[in-house]
């Protein structure tokens, strides 16, 4: 009756089986699947919140622009910036000029103050706050952009 007894025991180990303390059998895929389950369900939940803390909106840091010209060149908007950046890259003079002449950018004397309301890889949306262009708002090339020293945020 033993040897009977220890081959259905090895039976119920080797199929994954495996007696509790109460005396009832417990399926350990059932256990691995519900870790599963709660791993998913945590992941599913990290993910959203991930998502969400994307998704608001930064805070505005105060900076200034910076540039080894004497006036840096700010775009109207996001087309014009992409405009920007290539005359910049290629030292073009002539098509900063060409933007600048028009309604597509506007420039600003070096070290001006600005808040950062925005930024992506390679640009920086900003708003001017002093000189002859305050209150307007723009998009600059990231590395002309200094942020002051203190990080300081604006409260909206």
């Amino acid at each position: 009756m033993s040897h009977t007894s220890t081959a259905a025991s090895e039976w119920e180990w080797s199929n994954g089986w495996t007696p509790s303390v109460s005396g009832t059998v417990n399926n350990r895929r059932g256990c691995q699947t519900l870790f599963l389950l709660t791993l998913a369900i945590v992941g599913a939940v990290l993910y959203v919140y991930v998502s969400v803390l994307d998704a608001s909106p930064p805070q505005p840091k105060l900076a200034q622009l910076i540039s080894n010209m004497p006036r840096v060149p700010v775009a109207a908007d996001q087309a014009a910036f992409r405009v920007l950046q290539e005359a910049i890259h290629d030292q073009d003079p002539e098509a900063i000029a060409g933007l600048l002449h028009g309604d597509k950018a506007f420039s600003v004397s070096n070290n001006r103050h600005v808040i950062v309301l925005a930024q992506d890889r390679s640009g920086v949306v900003v708003q001017v706050l002093d000189g002859a262009q305050t209150g307007k708002t723009g998009w600059v090339v990231a590395a002309m952009v200094r942020y002051e020293s203190s990080a300081t945020t604006i409260a909206p």
